[in-house]
């Protein structure tokens, strides 16, 4: 409630009698006549009765069989927007793939690296290592 008056949606709810059940319309004037006038706009739809034309539903009907009885497309004509889409992909994959890069080379850099490889390799190890060797060296 706003201002003690029932809102909108209040007014809905008690409609489909779900809403506040306080009796405030019967005791306020302006309410009472916003929920008098939402129940004969709902009164005025229920019972308003749209009359259909026998022609309408004729030709609606007609319509609809002669929809019925037309061929129903092809396996190919409903896979075509499938495979389009895949053409599409595949066509953006190869305009859109990126190219190779070149290996820069650089024989300098190379060069130190199989240095420091083979160095590895031939066992000589800097002479600070040699106290750490000595506690692992095994007497045979």
């Amino acid at each position: 409630m706003s201002d003690g008056h029932w809102t909108k949606e209040e007014f809905i709810r008690r409609l489909y009698d779900v809403g506040p059940e306080d009796g405030h319309p019967d005791s306020c004037g302006r309410c009472r006549a916003e929920w008098e006038s939402l129940l004969d706009r709902r009164n005025r739809v229920l019972s308003a009765d749209a009359p259909v034309s026998q022609d309408f539903l004729l030709r609606q009907r007609r319509a609809i069989l002669a929809r019925l009885g037309e061929p129903r497309p092809g396996f190919r004509v409903r896979l075509l927007p499938a495979m389009s889409a895949v053409l599409l992909i595949l066509v953006a994959m190869t305009v859109f793939r990126p190219l190779p890069r070149e290996m820069a080379t650089d024989v300098s850099q190379d060069t130190q690296l199989y240095q420091e490889a083979v160095t590895l390799a031939s066992g000589t190890a800097p002479s600070a290592m040699e106290p750490l060797q000595s506690l692992f060296e095994v007497d045979q």
